[in-house]
């Protein structure tokens, strides 16, 4: 299957698959442009914005979008639509923030005429792709479906490209006596052995110095994800769903690129 980019650069030599069953999925998408009526138009301007924010916050090879083409591959051309109309249609990509997206018209040779609109979104690695608005709206693409993101989705994008390090993220309201003590002492121990530091920490001088907790007013504090799920005597108690877990790979150092298969596995409640 050739890539969104290649595509887009070479729609001409893809023809057969622009308007094969096939085309739809994880990286293309095809719209008839139908101009009828407003309703028309402004349901196909959302669906541009869903492609758009769908392949900028899911695809790392991003996505292309043929306008001009129905759902079940007949080629209807863009060439009725006039310059305004699809000036607005295509206006509707400003109202997302974080994607780049391309454009290109091209005419089908012996099609009588007939134009289609290629539109290919690129992936955004640093920030998700959405609507300019109090609530932003953003998508993500699931096969051949864009499907709203929800807040856990948000999260999940957050952490996978390091928009926001869930290790040091704020967790909840710190107490003391949530705190496995023995646990603690023992790695504050060693770590302040390694560093050969020259004077004692005090419990929470020692926990900020190692993200593990943050000050969030004043002289209150409160646990990070990553000082939680450490220290707290029942990590369970915030992340139900957290356990260990080991794996061991026999490899060389320098191979551990390659490492292949876990020559053991096991998972600790």
């Amino acid at each position: 299957m050739p890539t969104p980019k290649d595509v887009f650069d070479n729609p001409l030599e893809y023809l057969d698959f622009l308007q094969s069953d096939d085309f739809e999925g994880q990286y293309f998408e095809r719209k008839e442009v139908r101009v009828d009526t407003n309703n028309q138009i402004n349901t196909l301007k959302d669906k541009i914005k869903q492609c758009i924010s769908a392949f900028a916050n899911r695809n790392r090879e991003g996505g292309t979008l043929i306008l001009g083409i129905a759902d079940n591959g007949d080629i209807k051309g863009t060439q009725h639509v006039n310059e305004q109309t699809m000036n607005g249609i295509l206006q509707a990509a400003r109202d997302l923030s974080n994607h780049a997206t391309q454009l290109k018209e091209i005419e089908l040779p012996t099609s009588n005429g007939k134009r289609l609109h290629l539109l290919y979104t690129s992936w955004t690695p640093n920030a998700i792709c959405e609507t300019f608005a109090d609530f932003p709206k953003a998508w993500k693409r699931v096969g051949a479906q864009c499907l709203a993101l929800t807040e856990q989705d948000r999260e999940q994008l957050k952490r996978d490209k390091r928009i926001v390090d869930f290790e040091t993220a704020y967790c909840c309201p710190y107490d003391p006596d949530e705190l496995d003590k023995e646990v603690v002492e023992e790695f504050k121990s060693v770590f302040l052995e390694t560093r050969d530091a020259q004077y004692e920490y005090s419990t929470e001088a020692f926990l900020l110095t190692i993200d593990a907790i943050k000050q969030i007013e004043g002289e209150k504090y409160a646990f990070t994800n990553a000082g939680y799920l450490f220290f707290a005597s029942n990590p369970r108690k915030k992340f139900p769903t957290a356990y260990v877990r080991v794996l061991r790979f026999e490899v060389d150092v320098e191979e551990s690129g390659h490492r292949g298969a876990p020559t053991f596995d096991k998972e600790f409640d």
